[in-house]
């Protein structure tokens, strides 16, 4: 017959595997997202490379995936922008009275390099398309 401190142990032990697993899940799937050639070595030598139609889709989705980043920061600053101008109204305080703006500034920078990136990916995307009609002719 179990203990009562056996099973205790036992469910620990039990909850602890469960808690280690779960966060090495978390962290590979991080490592798996990140593991996208969006690093600027990457992209350097995928830019003095690419030669393809495939090549230069590969370099768009890149691009791609860079500005959906920098369109999740902007997201990512104007709910802080919210929350500090909530904050200044709830309690009268001017302690973060600039940090909205500050927020604000962060989201028409980061739209702003989304839309660079997106017109980047955009003109890899027509040299692919212009390289596949010429191996076509």
């Amino acid at each position: 017959m179990q203990t009562m401190s056996t099973r205790m142990d036992s469910n620990f032990l039990s909850r602890w595997f469960q808690t280690v697993v779960l966060i090495a899940l978390c962290i590979g799937s991080i490592w798996a997202q990140d593991k996208k050639p969006s690093d600027k070595a990457d992209l350097k030598k995928m830019l003095e490379t690419a030669v393809t139609a495939q090549d230069h889709r590969a370099i768009a989705a890149v691009y791609t995936h860079q500005a959906e980043k920098a369109r999740a920061k902007a997201e990512e600053h104007r709910e802080m922008a919210s929350w500090y101008k909530k904050r200044i109204q709830r309690n009268k305080t001017s302690r973060w009275i600039k940090n909205p703006a500050h927020c604000e500034r962060l989201v028409k920078s980061y739209l702003k390099q989304a839309k660079e990136l997106e017109a980047l990916a955009r003109s890899h995307e027509d040299l692919a398309s212009q390289l596949e009609s010429n191996a076509v002719k």
